[in-house]
């Protein structure tokens, strides 16, 4: 016979007379129980004490899902926030060609001076 028991959707966690923690889902038999505890509690909201061990932390979770009002459904996740869409933004404008600069540390013979006007242009 079982101590205490709970249900929680479609889970059944009980408390055997030992101390024991089964946990159940749709009427099958969860083996890894801290594992199947650790998922209720997520369902739940419930916060496990990772310090406890298997069957602390199945009693408590008993008393927590005994505290839920009948009927209760897991909690609803907040939606998660829209995104903001910026418009796209338009290319940037290309540069506009610059005047070239030269500084000479001195002046340039009459050849130089073609030859750098010609490519410039």
């Amino acid at each position: 016979m079982a101590k205490k028991s709970a249900t929680y959707l479609d889970y059944e966690v009980v408390v055997e007379d030992n101390g024991a923690i089964t946990v159940r889902k749709g009427g099958e038999q969860i083996s890894n129980v801290m594992g199947a505890i650790r998922e209720i509690a997520s369902l739940t909201g419930y916060e496990i004490n990772e310090k406890h061990n298997t069957r602390q932390s199945g009693s408590k979770l008993v008393d927590f899902l005994k505290t839920l009002p009948a009927g209760a459904a897991a909690p609803a996740k907040p939606a998660e926030p829209t995104p903001k869409l910026e418009p796209p933004q338009a290319p940037a404008p290309a540069p506009a060609r610059l005047p070239h600069l030269l500084i000479a540390a001195r002046p340039l013979s009459r050849t130089c001076s073609v030859v750098l006007h010609l490519w410039l242009s």
